[in-house]
């Protein structure tokens, strides 16, 4: 971020991508989208995490760094 932003630098391929999947259907040609297959990702419950959060410390077993608070 120590250099100015050079945008000529850059190109806009999905607006490219885009525009050729619209001409495509606009000629009447058939349209195949491909999609990359997401990876799976475990899944947080964060109110789960904070109502045990608050509950320890209401029962004052919070520990900090390896002490009980």
């Amino acid at each position: 971020m120590s250099t100015r932003f050079d945008p000529s630098k850059y190109e806009d391929t999905y607006q490219e991508a885009l525009l050729g999947l619209i001409k495509q259907k606009l000629a009447g040609k058939p349209i195949s989208v491909r999609t990359k297959p997401q990876k799976a990702t475990s899944v947080v419950d964060i109110m789960a995490k904070l109502k045990a959060s608050l509950k320890q410390v209401k029962t004052g077993q919070r520990r900090v760094k390896g002490k009980a608070a």
